[in-house]
């Protein structure tokens, strides 16, 4: 459930003899902890003293928003420039409310100049793109963004949006759009073209490769083609497709060699295993075994019994899941045509 947070509004005050506000602001008990503000506020804070007091209290975000537009200017609080004068001692950037909409001509030109040279400069647009793409600006933009939508603005601002999004283009007509033969084209050109690069071939190869290298992956691919039937119409399409295909004599050396390694895998795994399977045999044997000399009751012969019964069946399963698997290595197993 999603808990409205209490919203704050207060001034700042120097500590003359005559105070002056200073600067108005607004935010959770935690944004009024923090003294710091911008690099104005502080000169302020630091030369006259700063005294922060709480005037308005409230859940509602807009009443809080308005209170605050309000305040900065019945103070005058609203910043000409960066500064400190008597003409011009108040440090807030923007007109109120909703923050960076209110701001200033004078901060918006700052603010433009500074990005557009960090922009400009390689070392800072990488670390500007890192930024971007961390986990923990994307949480922040996305709990921004739930948080702000929850409020009237917010949803007003949905809902013209989606008003819009009706009134210009209609869902028949990009759907129409995108089925029209010329759109088709260009969409199919631009994807020949795409996947003709070789480094994408390599990278897709590269893929495919990792994935059929997986035990869970293979699993999964089996369980989709289970009771699975391509359709007449399907196997048309392939036959049609397949037609006048021929397999290069490189693409057939790779799948020969790719089967034959298969076989090796599998076939030293079994050595492996019977091993292992000897190996705690051999310690078992005569005087080693745990039940040597002792005579075997009835209820044990039983449980024994039902115990080699389970592993024959166990035995049976698992040949009868590498045989699958030995025909999927070799059916499926992809490869790179030229």
């Amino acid at each position: 459930m999603h808990t409205i947070t209490k919203k704050f509004v207060y001034v700042d005050k120097t500590l003359e003899t005559n105070p002056r506000i200073f600067y108005v602001g607004k935010g959770s008990k935690r944004r009024v902890d923090q003294l710091k503000r911008n690099k104005k506020h502080s000169a302020i804070s630091k030369r006259f003293g700063i005294q922060r007091i709480v005037v308005f209290e409230t859940h509602d975000e807009n009443e809080a928003n308005k209170k605050e537009i309000d305040l900065i200017k019945e103070y005058k609080t609203l910043a000409k420039g960066y500064h400190v004068s008597d003409e011009d001692f108040g440090c807030n950037f923007t007109k109120g409310g909703e923050g960076l909409s209110g701001i200033s001509e004078v901060e918006k030109v700052r603010r433009s100049d500074r990005m557009k040279s960090r922009w400009s400069n390689q070392k800072e647009r990488e670390k500007l793109v890192k930024i971007q793409n961390s986990e923990n600006t994307k949480n922040k933009k996305s709990e921004a963004m739930k948080s702000w939508i929850s409020t009237e603005a917010g949803k007003e601002h949905m809902l013209r949006s989606l008003e819009l999004a009706r009134n210009s283009v209609t869902h028949e007509a990009r759907v129409e759009g995108q089925n029209r033969s010329e759109t088709k084209k260009l969409k199919s050109d631009l994807m020949k073209k795409h996947c003709s690069d070789p480094e994408v071939k390599m990278k897709k190869s590269e893929d495919a490769k990792k994935n059929w290298s997986s035990q869970e992956y293979r699993e999964k691919q089996k369980k989709s083609r289970d009771g699975w039937k391509p359709s007449e119409e399907m196997k048309e399409k392939i036959r049609k497709k397949l037609l006048g295909h021929f397999v290069s004599e490189e693409t057939k050396e790779k799948m020969r060699k790719k089967r034959l390694e298969f076989i090796e895998k599998k076939k030293k795994e079994k050595l492996d295993q019977k091993e292992e399977i000897e190996k705690c045999r051999q310690a078992k044997l005569g005087s080693k075994n745990p039940a040597y000399g002792k005579p075997q009751s009835e209820e044990a012969k039983r449980k024994n019994a039902e115990s080699n019964k389970i592993r024959a069946l166990e035995r049976a399963e698992r040949k009868r899941r590498e045989r699958e698997e030995a025909l999927n290595g070799i059916v499926n197993e992809p490869s790179q045509t030229d």
